[in-house]
């Protein structure tokens, strides 16, 4: 088996030197995205290079490299909350997290005063690559919340009428992953309605009337 040195000049004339038969027994190593393209979904957090989103004249005040959760996407753009260390009302807390215990562990939180980055899916990628570069290594993680804990948080911020509209998709185009995630979500949805319809039965009973029901995870 061949190794290249990692000195131009030397590759470039040990490479040249190579046969065909010769270069069938070197091996390559596939440069892979840090974002795939099945990992694009709501509830992913994505670190993003502030420099790729400036050069696209993507409206953010942000200077330096930022997690980013996506509250939705379609495949064109999405919409994107910003994660900060600098403690707010609303925190991420560690019960909503999935994904590496870094992630779990930390303190993060979301403004809810900020206001969420629209970004092109195109440019998001190219941010991504840029942003998560000096820290993806194989078998790397994706950070997330959970589909609960994402919907608190959109409601929180009240943008739920400012997402991205998805269009409908083959479930046999889902990978496993998707259809878990679409699957937990369905059924957190259910139980929320579930409970909502058990208030206002009780309430109903006790002589009053509920007009606008919230429901978040514990704390």
């Amino acid at each position: 088996m061949f190794s290249v040195e990692n000195r131009p000049e030397k590759s470039r004339l040990f490479l040249d030197s190579l046969s065909i038969s010769d270069w069938m027994g070197v091996p390559f190593i596939e440069e892979l995205p840090m974002l795939k393209t099945n990992e694009l979904r709501p509830g992913i957090i994505v670190y993003a290079c502030v420099d790729v989103l400036h050069r696209n004249n993507i409206d953010t005040t942000l200077r330096v490299t930022h997690p980013l959760l996506c509250l939705g996407a379609n495949e064109k753009e999405g919409v994107w909350a910003v994660i900060t260390s600098m403690e707010t009302n609303l925190e991420v807390r560690s019960r909503w997290k999935i994904g590496p215990s870094t992630w779990i562990k930390k303190r993060s939180f979301i403004h809810p005063e900020r206001a969420t980055i629209r970004i092109p899916n195109d440019v998001l990628f190219e941010a991504a690559e840029a942003g998560e570069a000096d820290y993806y290594h194989e078998g790397y993680e994706r950070p997330g919340v959970k589909p609960s804990a994402l919907q608190t948080i959109i409601e929180t911020l009240g943008v739920c009428n400012s997402l991205p509209c998805t269009e409908l998709v083959n479930i046999n185009d889902l990978s496993i992953n998707d259809l878990e995630l679409l699957i937990s979500r369905k059924q957190d949805e259910q139980r929320k309605d579930d409970l909502v319809l058990v208030l206002k039965e009780i309430a109903k009973d006790a002589g009053f009337e509920v007009l606008n029901v919230a429901l978040s995870p514990c704390k």
